[in-house]
């Protein structure tokens, strides 16, 4: 593993496919027997749209409710119920208006991601307004980063908060993909193609076609 990671950025819009993205180049590296470690976002499937989120450790497959978009729900004449594991435990705050979070996740998710290196991979969905403006959510993964102890590292930002990770992050060189509806299904090969871990073993392996996410990179602990 080289001694400074690689900062790739996965940005766009709200809805646009960051996190599915994410999933597909995580999933697709760890097949290939190297280290995936850090956080994805995912919707909680209730068999049709959903408000709620949970976070997935993706070297464990471990994962927690996240939270629901109240406002959201509103916006779809749907009443938002957070899932049952959290009630009791919700909180809302100033920064993320509209979405109630599990306080609880958060601080699993941000003891988890303070652990998640050394790695090949680190993923980082997302930093938001709580660890980039109010440095809470799971502030930790700003300190993991510069300390650059993986070889590549794949963050979600929204693009309202780029400049903000730009100069929480420091003099860390970062690369920039967009993500777009029309370009989302070629962006993880695009990703994939760029990362040196990749790269070293192309010639041996069939690894840069990305692999469909479909649940965590190993079963949940019962």
């Amino acid at each position: 593993m080289p001694p400074e990671g690689l900062i790739y950025v996965v940005t766009g819009e709200k809805g646009s496919g960051k996190s599915t993205v994410c999933a597909r180049v995580a999933r697709t590296v760890a097949k290939n027997d190297f280290v995936v470690a850090g956080l994805l976002t995912e919707r909680i499937d209730d068999g049709e749209w959903s408000a709620s989120r949970r976070v997935v450790d993706l070297r464990s497959g471990e994962s927690r409710p996240l939270g629901s978009e109240y406002g959201e729900c509103a916006r779809r004449g749907r009443r938002a119920v957070p899932p049952a594991e959290t009630r009791g435990m919700v909180t809302t705050d100033p920064l993320t208006p509209g979405w109630d979070f599990n306080a609880e996740a958060f601080a699993w998710a941000d003891a988890t991601l303070s652990q998640a290196t050394p790695c090949d991979l680190l993923v980082v969905d997302e930093l938001g307004p709580l660890e980039l403006l109010g440095g809470r959510g799971w502030a930790s993964a700003l300190e993991v980063l510069r300390c650059r102890d993986y070889s590549v590292a794949l963050v979600v930002c929204r693009p309202k908060l780029l400049e903000e990770l730009k100069k929480q992050l420091g003099p860390v060189p970062i690369s920039l993909f967009e993500v777009t509806i029309e370009g989302r299904d070629a962006l993880p090969t695009a990703i994939m193609t760029m990362m040196p871990l990749v790269g070293a073993r192309a010639t041996a392996h069939e690894i840069l076609e990305p692999e469909p996410f479909d649940g965590p990179l190993q079963e949940e602990n019962p």
